[in-house]
C-alpha cells in the first residue's frame, strides 16, 4: 500500500463504527490490485498534531499554509515508512473520531464542533489531496445496540460520538460524497459493490464477493453470515432514547444529505421527551407527542447540559477507576518484591526451611506442549520494556503451551503480561486475551490492547496461588487469542514466569 505514486489518493471510508466497516475491509483486502489497510484515525491524527506542535515551538514564525505543509508530508511519511506496497490502489478506513481532538481542543461541547470540523478537514485535505471518499449509513438505533453489545457504550456517548461524525460527514468543507447503505451492502452486495467500485474509480474484482461467504462478528457472541441484516428491533425497547433528543436531527440530516431513508419507529419522538424530570417542570406539560424541532432551545440546551453532567461523571469515575488500579498494581509489585525477598531469604545459608523450592519455567520451555497453533508460534524472547530488560515467552496468537510441573504442592506462580513495544504504533495491531490455566481451572483472563489505551503499555503483573494437586504435578497453560479475528502484529509477551512452590504451613 502507498507508494511514491499513490500515496495521496487512497479510497477512504469514513464512518462511525458498527457499520460493517470490518467486512468492508475484508472486501478490498481481497482484491488483488488494492492494499488495505484497517484503523488508521490515531496514526494520521497524531502524527499531524504532534508534527504541528513541534513547529509551532520551533518556527513560531513559519506561514500556516507551510505548517499544513509540511505536517501532511510528515503523514504520508509515516505511512511510507510502514506500509509500502507497490499496488496500484489503497484503501483506509480512519474509523470514528480521534483521540487528538481531546488533546488539541481540551473540553469542548457542540459549539466547537464547527472549528473541530475545520481542523479535520484541514488534516484530510493536506494528508491526502487527492483521495476518494465514501461513508456507510446504518440505522442509529442498531448502532447504538451494537455498540454496547461490543464495547459496552454508553448509549449517551455513542448518540454524542454518531452525531459528531454525522456533522463531520455533512459539513461544508466535506469531501464525502458518496454512501452505502449498511442493509444494501449485506443483503446486494454485488449490486452495491459494483456500484461502489465505480465511484471509487477502481474495477470491480469478483473475488472481493468472497468476503461474504465467510462469517463475521459484529459482536462478541453474533454471527451473522452473507445477506443477514442482524435484527435489534426486537431491542430496541431496552434503549433509553431520551439521549437521543439533541442528536436526533442532525443524525437524520446526514441520511437526508445521502439521499438514504431512515424509518424511525413511530413513538421515537414521543419517548424522547417522556423521561423522568418532565412532569417536574423540566419540560412543558403539553410537550409530549411534540416533533423535536418543536421542543425549544432551551429545554434542548437543559437536555444537552445534564448529559454532559453524565459524561463529566462518568470520566472521573473512570479517572478514579484508573488511579485505583494504579496502586493495585504497585501494591501488587509490592507483593510480588516481598515474595521474591522470601525467596531470597530462603536460597540463603542461615535459611532453616529445606523444604521449598522455586522453579523457573523458561528452564521448561523447550519440553512445552503445544496446545493450540504451531511449535514457531512461541519462542523466549529478549524485551526491554519499563526500562529494564527482561526474558519473556513470546506467543503469536491464537496459540497456547502447556508446562508440566512436576511438583503438586500449594504454589504461587508469578509473572506480567504484555504486548512487545514495536507494535504499540502499529495500526495493523490490536489486543489480546491472555489465559493463565492451572491444572484445568481458569486461573487468570485479560484483554489488554496497548495500541489504543496507552495507560497499558507496560507490563501488568499479577500473582496465582495454585492449590496443591493430589497427583504430584501441576499443568499450567500459556494462552492468547484476539477477539476480531486479526492476528498480525499481536506479538503477545509473558514477562519470565516462575513457581514459587513450598510447604505453605512453615512459610514465615
Amino acid at each position: 500500500m502507498p507508494n511514491d505514486g499513490n500515496v495521496t489518493s487512497p479510497c477512504v471510508l469514513l464512518a462511525y463504527g458498527r457499520v460493517g466497516s470490518t467486512l468492508l475491509l475484508d472486501v478490498f483486502r481481497r482484491h488483488k490490485d488494492i492494499h488495505a489497510l484497517g484503523e488508521t484515525i490515531h496514526l494520521i491524527f497524531n502524527t499531524w498534531l504532534d508534527k504541528e506542535q513541534e513547529l509551532r515551538e520551533i518556527k513560531p514564525d513559519l506561514a500556516e499554509g507551510e505548517i499544513e505543509n509540511q505536517c501532511g508530508q510528515a503523514v504520508r511519511n509515516n505511512f511510507l515508512r510502514i506500509f509500502q506496497d507497490p499496488r496500484l490502489n489503497w484503501f483506509q478506513k480512519p474509523i470514528g473520531t480521534p483521540n487528538a481532538f481531546f488533546y488539541k481542543f481540551d473540553e469542548f461541547d457542540e459549539s466547537d464542533w464547527p472549528r473541530i470540523a475545520d481542523w479535520y478537514w484541514k488534516v484530510m485535505d493536506n494528508s491526502f489531496p487527492d483521495a476518494r471518499y465514501f461513508t456507510v449509513l446504518r440505522h442509529p438505533m442498531d448502532i447504538i445496540l451494537s455498540a454496547k453489545k461490543k464495547w459496552n457504550t454508553p448509549e449517551e456517548r455513542t448518540w454524542r460520538n454518531l452525531a459528531l461524525v454525522a456533522y463531520l460527514l455533512i459539513y461544508p468543507k466535506s469531501r464525502v460524497d458518496y454512501a452505502i447503505s449498511y442493509d444494501d451492502l449485506v443483503q446486494k452486495p454485488e449490486e452495491t459493490l459494483k456500484l461502489l467500485f465505480g465511484h471509487l474509480q477502481l474495477d470491480f474484482n469478483p473475488e472481493s464477493l468472497e468476503a461474504f461467504s465467510t462469517f463475521h462478528l459484529p459482536s462478541p457472541g453474533r454471527q451473522i453470515k452473507a445477506g443477514e441484516v442482524p435484527n435489534w428491533k426486537k431491542d430496541w425497547e431496552s434503549l433509553n432514547l431520551s439521549y437521543a433528543a439533541p442528536y436526533l436531527e442532525l443524525i437524520e440530516e446526514a441520511f437526508h444529505h445521502f439521499k438514504k431513508p431512515i424509518l424511525l419507529p413511530s413513538n421515537l419522538r414521543t419517548k424522547i421527551i417522556s423521561f423522568p424530570g418532565m412532569d417536574n417542570g423540566f419540560m412543558p406539560e403539553d410537550a409530549g407527542g411534540v416533533d423535536i424541532k418543536q421542543i425549544k432551545t432551551e429545554y434542548i440546551l437543559k437536555i444537552k447540559q445534564a448529559l454532559r453532567y453524565g459524561d463529566d461523571l462518568r470520566t472521573y469515575c473512570l479517572d478514579l477507576e484508573n488511579r485505583l488500579s494504579h496502586y493495585e498494581r504497585k501494591n501488587l509489585s509490592l507483593e510480588k518484591q516481598i515474595s521474591f525477598n522470601n525467596l531470597l531469604q530462603i536460597k540463603h545459608p542461615t535459611s532453616t526451611s529445606q523444604t521449598n523450592h522455586s522453579i523457573r519455567v523458561l528452564e521448561l520451555f523447550d519440553q512445552r506442549t503445544i496446545l493450540l497453533g504451531d511449535r514457531d508460534q512461541s519462542a523466549i524472547w529478549k524485551v526491554t520494556m519499563d526500562k529494564d530488560e527482561e526474558q519473556a515467552i513470546f506467543l503469536h496468537p491464537p496459540a497456547a503451551i502447556g508446562i508440566t510441573v512436576r511438583d503438586g504442592r500449594q504454589a504461587y506462580l508469578y509473572s506480567a503480561v504484555g504486548m512487545h513495544p514495536d507494535v504499540w504504533g502499529n495500526p495493523q495491531s490490536g489486543g489480546c486475551i491472555f489465559i493463565v490455566t492451572a491444572d484445568d481451572r481458569v486461573q487468570y483472563q485479560i484483554w489488554i490492547d496497548p495500541i489504543h489505551n496507552e495507560e497499558e503499555r507496560g507490563w501488568q503483573e499479577f500473582i496465582l496461588k495454585i492449590p496443591a494437586h493430589p497427583l504430584g504435578f501441576h499443568q499450567i497453560t500459556f494462552e492468547c487469542r484476539t477477539l476480531d479475528g486479526k492476528n498480525d502484529f499481536r506479538w503477545a509477551l509473558w514477562k519470565e514466569p516462575f513457581l514459587e512452590l513450598r510447604d505453605w504451613e512453615n512459610r514465615t
